[in-house]
């Protein structure tokens, strides 16, 4: 009957309705959990820094893809490279498969003239043509090896400090071995590789690469590019002169420090700092190109004393136990009355090279390994504020002290600046650090 069939198409059309109503609210979830996701993904994006190819690296290779890519543009990739590398930015395995990369790009632009080192101090003529870059594939781990004694350079170092724990007696003691080991005498390793005996010279590589494993040191050689320059017998290496690059780059903070009793912020300081930077940026942007040794001195002076810096602060924060271990991180204080090495982490990077080099230390003997592995901060006093910054115990870890650091300073209601490239660095008024310490380990307990 026709009620029969009006029945039916009301029930088909509620039907209907039920089934798009569910549909709809199906699709509002969908929705709405896509939203959360993208949420949450933007979230974790913002909420911690990566570290990624160097952008030396991509300017390469946009240089090269435009076909302007020469030895000049290969120069200034591998100084970035280096730099990164130095600051614990890229792992020893992407490093030397980038200067590879960079290495055979070199060699397509100017194979006939390609020379290529064999030993730690390369045996080219003082009139071969400035500014040729030339590979080297086993460049020792020393620091400016061929602008200090040969101890210096393995006593400073790093990759042998950490290794030997060279400013302990026992330490000291077997690099002394391994010099004998290799045939230094004690008179000859104070002398640059430069004018050791020439057979010597072309021995050493071979005498360290039988020797070294015994001592901790299983790959003292890394490749490298360098640069030939006037005045200098030997190529540069780029690790050595992206370390002077960066100390002149970083030195005048060191003397960039004025009092700062008014807010952090105070127009007198910043330009006392931005003269100061910009000074030192022109020096460090001549000496990425420096044709003569007379312009890489500077560097050379101040990458060397920077890294005694490094070797002593650290030194003294270890002996006197001064690192205090919390649950989620380290932390340890530089008071400008600690000395004059103290004004060399007024600046930035110094204080993540120093952080660098105590992981390097603690993981050699196993005390920062495992569960006990944690992140460090280091406060540096510079006046009436604290220069801080936190650093990640591995390279692949992404580092989420910015929002931490700022949260801990919007918990406590302190003034600080936060202007740096990076992130993980912050800078507190002195009378705010403790609770900011406080603060930011109440916030990673929670």
């Amino acid at each position: 009957s026709s009620e029969n069939q009006d029945e039916e198409q009301r029930l088909h059309r509620r039907r209907r309705r039920r089934q798009e109503e569910a549909v709809a609210r199906k699709e509002m979830r969908v929705a709405k959990a896509q939203r959360r996701e993208r949420r949450r993904r933007i979230d974790k994006y913002y909420d911690a820094t990566y570290d990624a190819t160097p952008s030396s690296m991509l300017g390469f290779a946009l240089c090269e893809i435009l076909s302007r890519a020469g030895p000049t543009e290969v120069w200034l990739a591998a100084l970035g490279l280096a730099s990164v590398q130095e600051q614990w930015r890229i792992s020893d395995t992407f490093y030397e498969a980038f200067v590879k990369y960079l290495a055979r790009s070199l060699r397509q632009m100017e194979a006939p003239y390609l020379a290529r080192a064999a030993t730690i101090v390369s045996d080219i003529n003082g009139n071969t043509e400035p500014g040729r870059i030339v590979y080297d594939g086993r460049e020792p781990r020393f620091m400016l090896h061929r602008h200090l004694a040969l101890f210096e350079s393995m006593y400073y170092s790093n990759y042998v400090a950490a290794r030997l724990s060279v400013w302990k007696k026992d330490g000291k003691q077997k690099l002394k071995e391994l010099l004998a080991r290799m045939g230094v005498s004690i008179d000859q390793s104070r002398q640059k590789v430069a004018f050791l005996p020439p057979s010597l010279r072309r021995a050493l590589a071979q005498r360290l690469e039988e020797h070294g494993p015994r001592y901790g040191l299983d790959r003292p050689f890394r490749p490298s590019l360098g640069r030939l320059i006037d005045g200098c017998g030997d190529a540069v290496a780029a690790t050595d002169a992206a370390a002077c690059v960066s100390a002149l780059l970083e030195a005048p903070a060191a003397h960039a420090a004025v009092n700062t009793e008014k807010l952090v912020t105070s127009a007198p300081r910043q330009v006392i700092e931005r003269t100061a930077f910009v000074a030192g940026f022109w020096r460090a942007y001549d000496a990425t190109l420096a044709n003569d040794i007379n312009t890489l001195a500077a560097g050379v002076d101040a990458a060397i004393d920077l890294q005694k810096a490094i070797v002593s602060t650290a030194v003294a924060l270890i002996e006197k136990r001064d690192i205090t271990t919390l649950k989620h991180f380290r932390y340890c204080y530089l008071h400008a009355a600690a000395g004059a090495a103290s004004e060399a982490f007024t600046q930035a990077h110094a204080l993540r090279k120093l952080a660098i080099f105590l992981f390097g230390i603690h993981k050699q003997n196993g005390k920062w390994t495992g569960d006990k592995e944690r992140p460090i901060l280091i406060l540096a006093e510079r006046h009436q504020t604290f220069l801080v910054i936190g650093v990640q115990p591995n390279i692949a870890v992404s580092n989420n002290f910015g929002q931490n650091f700022r949260l801990a300073v919007d918990h406590i209601k302190a003034d600080y600046r936060a202007d740096f490239f990076d992130t993980n660095f912050m800078e507190v008024r002195r009378h705010d650090v403790q609770r900011f310490i406080e603060s930011l380990h109440y916030l990673l307990s929670r």
